[in-house]
């Protein structure tokens, strides 16, 4: 006897094609005009009518309460005035 090993053990059938969609979100591409979603642009308006004019630390807040990088803050700031 051959004690039968490894004939007919290979077992490949757990290919999945997990993780192919997995960069679907998450990669934008950069420099584009971003499209704020209604709600960012609510607190954008509302924050904008009490304070014109937006120090460095609240910046960093509202991008970090609104999921957006500075630089989109200070633009719609800029943009807006």
């Amino acid at each position: 006897g051959f004690g039968g090993s490894g004939i007919g053990g290979s077992d490949h059938m757990h290919h999945s094609k997990l993780g192919l969609n997995l960069n679907k979100s998450g990669r934008k591409p950069r420099r584009r005009r971003t499209a704020f979603t209604h709600a960012q642009l609510a607190y954008l308006e509302r924050n904008f009518r009490c304070q014109k004019y937006l120090s460095v630390a609240d910046r960093s807040d509202v991008a970090e309460t609104l999921n957006l990088s500075e630089t989109q803050v200070k633009t719609w700031y800029q943009n807006r005035r």
